[in-house]
């Protein structure tokens, strides 16, 4: 089909190759995916917090050498920890 169609087998435009996103989009869907880049358990915020806390010259060299896949992107660990820490100061009056 090179019409601009999407193929049904593939689930992908034919001209430029983007997957198809067939599911509604809606606030509870826009939520779960917030949460889960941001919190990825898989290997993401948490993983990234819990080597920088234990040995933080581990990720930060592996990172830099190009091992990037396990950990968190920079400015994003930085917004998340920076969020966490202006949240518990304004709850907890540190």
């Amino acid at each position: 089909m090179s019409d601009g169609q999407n193929s049904i087998e593939t689930q992908q435009c034919d001209i430029c190759g983007r997957k198809v996103v067939i599911e509604r989009l809606t606030l509870k869907l826009l939520f779960t995916q917030f949460v889960d880049t941001t919190f990825n358990l898989d290997r993401g915020f948490i993983y990234t917090f819990w080597h920088m806390l234990i040995k933080p010259k581990k990720p930060i060299i592996s990172y830099l050498d190009g091992f990037r896949k396990p950990y968190s992107a920079p400015a994003k660990y930085l917004v998340v920890t920076i969020t966490v820490y202006v949240l518990a100061t304004f709850f907890y009056d540190f």
